[in-house]
């Protein structure tokens, strides 16, 4: 035990884990400016579509926990009739 309450192989599991660089940075990216290039208003589906369509296959799993995670959220536009 250490003198901040940690196990030393737990401190060093989390210092390591910090220095990783995010390798879904680039797919983040690219998903955001789909996102914004149709006026904030598509889904995971058509940004699925899309990426296949320039030779990326991503899961959609991972496209929506990618959204979630950076809070790119879909405008809602309801009709009043």
């Amino acid at each position: 035990m250490s003198f901040i309450g940690l196990a030393k192989a737990t401190f060093y599991h989390w210092k390591n884990r910090l220095d990783e660089v995010n390798l879904d940075q680039d797919l983040i990216n690219e998903i955001r400016d789909i996102f914004e290039g149709n006026y904030e208003a598509v889904g995971y589906r058509y940004i699925n579509q899309e990426l296949r369509a320039g030779g990326k296959v991503v899961n959609h799993k991972k496209i929506q926990r990618l959204k979630r995670e950076n809070n790119i959220q879909c405008k809602v536009f309801t009709r009043k009739s």
